[in-house]
């Protein structure tokens, strides 16, 4: 779900002329329903604790790399998306 998030944000920029003024609303977009998510999900008994950030990043970039052969091999132009998960800014 949480890559998913970073699709429904990026996917219009792929081919977009704004796309580098289009970008920050877009991962501001994805970033707040992501910690939404994250919030419903331990409020609905999930339990997160602080030390489970580097194992859900660890599986996020588990599934981007599949992400990124399965683009790369289907929709090049949408490449960027989940090579964006790979950035250190994020």
């Amino acid at each position: 779900m949480l890559r998913s998030f970073d699709y429904a944000a990026r996917h219009l920029l792929a081919d977009h002329p704004d796309a580098e003024e289009l970008r920050p609303r877009a991962v501001e977009w994805a970033e707040l329903n992501r910690a939404s998510f994250l919030a419903g999900y331990s409020a609905g008994g999930g339990h997160l604790r602080a030390e489970d950030a580097v194992l859900l990043r660890a599986l996020e970039l588990d599934k981007a790399a599949y992400e990124v052969v399965y683009e790369s091999r289907n929709r090049p132009a949408w490449l960027p998306i989940p090579m964006a998960a790979f950035q250190l800014d994020r």
